[in-house]
């Protein structure tokens, strides 16, 4: 038997294992070339560490010095951190010849995205320290600087130079832009510990930052005219009583006229609206809506029912008309809403206030001027007109305790307020289309937005005429189903203590959804707080074809499952849920 070989092809093995060879003596090369290249930048890298460390510090003293409002300190803080964090920038640049380097060149991108995202930062704010410097430097003489001590020409100023000031304020607005650009470029996974360390909080704190830069700076281009600089303006004021719901906010039991002329309240007057309505029961005949008709058995409707739309806007033009029929002079220009929370979280900054022998703290004055007003004139034999003659009282003295807040406190006044307008407490209609049109894009309108996504709002009223909204707990609930050719939704409210005192009663609806709510494998769902509400707890489940790939917002994430995804929050505010399933 013959046995035949087959030669083993030694040419082709060995030049298999050359070309490896070279390949780990190239690797091995450049091991060794990085080892040596990162000892020699050593020093470097330390000194740029120091210096972030040195930035971040001058950071936290010019946070300091704005909330005493010390904007020349804050500014000098500010532009030295800025260069501390360009120098660690510098130091580090030698590192970039890493970025091809799969998990190296992802921490280099990271600290490098991270630096120019707070140079941009830090040179945005120094220069609206600056500028609030400028502004505020010609009155700082004056000890204890307080609203009141400024002279009407001193406000005309003010509002003159941040009226000036707008060329520069878009500059600031575009640093903010382009901090959020290098922003979103920072790796959001396979960074080393450290790095995650330092980045997660600032990825946490940085968009709500850039939202009140950015708010901040658009504010003051409409504010000055929204308090009468240059021209006086006249507004209706209506107070929301939300303990008796209505769909913007409340039971309209007080009305009055608000003028205010270059940031001065030249006039604020308050009176009881059925004082008003009253006059015109036997001349004014216009159909309420047909809820009012059917369940309090209406028939005429007045100012104190106009705020029946959810559309604030509607019900401020509304409220106009009604005022001008009802025998109102004023030519308006504007409505301006609020809540008893609005002047409670006040009240809570100013410290108590005592009208007519009755103290009213931001703990207790939604209770002691329901009171007030209902039981408590009684005895105090005031007439049932008069009886809520003490709202303006207390209003001129809180406005005069406002004022009179130390400009340490001016920062915290704002905040306030902001939170306030955010929450739907404080709510501004005026006639001016170009402020109009502002205030909607700040979400300061109560306007219901027309957009191309799913959208919810629930709204409630009160027309049993009882201040009982709350002890009334309601949860809301909803659920969606992506899976099918037609999507569908189903909303559940459920109220405690709504029939009878412990008792649980719910309200469901199911609907179908347009199927162009799915675009790009993405849904998107715009909840609108109706105004006045307080915190209503909302839970959202949304069935999807395939797991989801990303959620917003992330801290509203309860559960997460191969089909779908559930998010629970209290509705404060508006929200905006999106949920992407490639």
């Amino acid at each position: 038997m013959h046995m035949k070989l087959i030669p083993i092809k030694k040419k082709k093995y060995s030049r298999n294992r050359k070309v490896l060879l070279r390949i780990c003596v190239f690797f091995s090369i450049f091991l060794v070339l990085v080892i040596v290249y990162i000892a020699v930048s050593i020093k470097p890298a330390r000194t740029a560490y120091n210096s972030a460390l040195e930035g971040r510090r001058l950071f936290d003293d010019a946070q300091h010095s704005v909330e005493i409002m010390d904007m020349s300190n804050a500014a000098v803080k500010l532009d030295a951190a800025t260069n501390e964090f360009k120098n660690s920038q510098n130091l580090l640049k030698r590192f970039r010849v890493f970025n091809f380097v799969p998990f190296l060149g992802k921490q280099v991108s990271a600290v490098d995205n991270l630096l120019s995202t707070v140079i941009y930062t830090g040179t945005a704010l120094a220069e609206v320290a600056k500028l609030s410097h400028e502004i505020i430097a010609p009155f700082s003489e004056t000890e204890n600087l307080t609203f009141s001590h400024l002279s009407r020409e001193d406000k005309r100023q003010i509002f003159s130079q941040i009226e000036q000031a707008q060329p520069r304020l878009q500059e600031v607005k575009l640093d903010i832009t382009r901090a959020k650009e290098y922003f979103e470029k920072i790796p959001t996974h396979g960074l080393h510990r450290k790095i995650r360390e330092v980045i997660d909080p600032i990825s946490k704190q940085f968009p709500s930052f850039e939202a009140s830069v950015t708010q901040a700076i658009e504010v003051s281009e409409f504010v000055p005219r929204i308090v009468g600089f240059p021209d006086p303006q006249t507004y209706l004021f209506l107070l929301q009583n939300n303990t008796e719901m209505r769909p913007t906010g409340g039971f309209i039991g007080t009305y009055g006229i608000l003028v205010i002329t270059d940031g001065e309240i030249q006039s604020f007057t308050t009176d009881n609206v059925y004082n008003l309505d009253k006059t015109s029961e036997g001349q004014l005949f216009i159909d309420p809506p047909w809820q009012l008709t059917r369940y309090n058995d209406v028939h005429q409707w007045f100012l104190r029912d106009s705020n029946w739309s959810p559309d604030f806007p509607t019900s401020a033009r509304q409220a106009i008309d009604f005022y001008r029929l009802e025998g109102g002079k004023e030519s308006l220009d504007g409505v301006i809403a609020i809540t008893p929370t609005l002047i409670a979280s006040l009240l809570s900054l100013t410290g108590p206030i005592t009208v007519d022998g009755i103290e009213f703290t931001g703990e207790n004055f939604v209770e002691t001027l329901q009171y007030q007003v209902e039981q408590g004139y009684l005895r105090q034999e005031i007439p049932e007109e008069e009886r809520k003659d003490i709202v303006g009282d207390l209003s001129n003295i809180l406005m005069e305790k406002l004022f009179a807040l130390p400009r340490e406190k001016w920062q915290l006044l704002w905040s306030t307020i902001a939170i306030n307008l955010a929450e739907k407490h404080a709510l501004i209609y005026t006639t001016d289309s170009y402020i109009q049109n502002r205030i909607v894009d700040q979400n300061w309108s109560g306007s219901i937005p027309v957009i191309d996504s799913d959208f919810l709002m629930v709204i409630d009223a009160n027309l049993a005429s009882l201040k009982s909204d709350p002890v009334v707990e309601r949860t809301i609930s909803y659920d969606v189903t992506l899976v099918d050719k037609s999507p569908t939704a189903t909303v559940t409210i459920q109220y405690t203590n709504c029939t009878e005192v412990g008792e649980t009663e719910s309200l469901s609806l199911t609907y179908q959804l347009p199927s162009t709510f799915i675009k790009d494998e993405t849904y998107k769902l715009h909840i609108q707080k109706q105004p006045g509400t307080t915190a209503h707890a909302l839970h959202v489940t949304i069935q999807t074809p395939r797991k989801p790939d990303l959620v917003q917002p992330l801290d509203s994430v309860t559960a997460v499952t191969e089909n779908g995804v559930t998010l629970s929050m209290p509705l404060i505010q508006d929200r905006n849920i999106s949920v992407i399933f490639k």
